[in-house]
């Protein structure tokens, strides 16, 4: 029986890999219903409160949704955003930058969730917005269909969970190019993300600490919780190992936003990225935008605030108090990008 769901998983990975999306679900389905392969192939199973996760997980999670979203065609800048490409030995990604006017604090860079692009990013989010108040230089980088096939970065794939290889390599390798540019910093640059992107801020905080003061997870799931889809498909409901809590003594400062309604990244990846290695020295609850909220932050012996974790009551799999403009954004709620800034800014002139 073991033996047989291994070979549904894998079954089921390769139709995810080849865009078959309905497919892999039904193999699932009948991996976990006892249906042989050729029946399940024939009928549909009745439906079940499992099914309905799978289905979350399968169709329609940030790593692994539709393709009807996703349109070919040039890409649409927005204004003040500029694009750019970095090629260099540990690989290539185009991205976009935006450079506010006047005096420049730092570098922040964004990272996309699935079945989105830079643009669709930030209008969602409104970080240039933000940026432009902030004085805080935005890198946008671009996951291509050629890496996945849905634009996600690949933070369930061993070969890009380590520093000096993979996407977080290029995506270092592009944060060290602009901010050398730019003159700034670690303790000036800072990266965030959503979903994936989220999932990847945290890989790239663990793996290059000495790079990025803070990083922001918006629905997004600690380092080293998956290993390949299934065990994303798992980690992202709530039921795979717990990774590792991006919240240390010594490693970046960490801002984490997460839905308490969130049905495709389940809040228990909130509490597994602050781990338990520092106290809550504060929880206060508040209400933004309409939702109530709660944060709690974690403080070294000596009372140093390392993180905050933001919990939105009622939220869902949507960047907090965004721009409906863009995907995955939810118009209600405290405004995660103003709170991101201003946490990446507030202890950021050590340097």
């Amino acid at each position: 029986m073991k033996h047989d769901f291994r070979a549904a998983m894998r079954r089921a990975t390769d139709a995810v890999r080849r865009g078959d999306l309905g497919d892999a679900t039904r193999v699932i389905r009948a991996a976990l219903s006892g249906t042989p392969q050729d029946a399940a192939s024939r009928t549909e199973p009745q439906a079940s409160p499992r099914d309905g996760l799978l289905s979350r997980l399968v169709v329609r999670p940030p790593g692994l949704g539709d393709l009807r979203r996703l349109a070919d065609g040039p890409v649409r800048q927005m204004e003040g955003m500029v694009a750019r490409q970095y090629d260099g030995a540990e690989g290539h990604r185009d991205y976009r930058i935006f450079i506010p006017a006047g005096t420049c604090q730092g570098v922040l860079m964004m990272l996309h969730g699935c079945k989105q692009t830079p643009e669709d990013f930030a209008r969602g989010t409104r970080m240039n917005e933000v940026a432009t108040e902030a004085g805080l230089i935005v890198i946008w980088p671009e996951q291509p269909r050629a890496a996945n096939m849905l634009c996600c970065w690949n933070w369930f794939e061993p070969a890009h969970q380590a520093a000096g290889q993979g996407e977080p390599a290029i995506l270092a390798a592009i944060a060290r190019q602009v901010t050398s540019e730019f003159g700034f910093g670690p303790e000036r640059t800072f990266v965030a993300g959503l979903s994936a992107g989220g999932a990847m801020a945290a890989i790239l905080g663990e793996s290059y600490p000495d790079l990025f003061g803070a990083i922001g997870i918006h629905s997004g799931l600690p380092a080293g919780a998956a290993h390949d889809v299934p065990s994303a498909f798992a980690a992202m409901g709530g039921h795979g190992g717990r990774g590792r809590p991006a919240v240390t003594e010594d490693g970046p400062r960490v801002i984490v936003f997460h839905g308490s309604a969130d049905t495709t990244v389940h809040l228990s990846n909130a509490a597994a990225l602050s781990g338990e290695a520092l106290r809550v020295a504060e929880e206060q609850d508040g209400t933004a935008g309409g939702r109530p909220y709660r944060t709690a932050r974690h403080a070294t012996p000596d009372g140093a605030v390392r993180s905050e974790v933001w919990t939105v009551s009622g939220a869902g799999h949507a960047w907090s108090g965004g721009s409906s403009a863009g995907s995955f954004a939810d118009a209600e709620g405290p405004d995660a990008s103003r709170e991101m800034v201003r946490f990446f800014l507030k202890d950021s002139d050590r340097d």
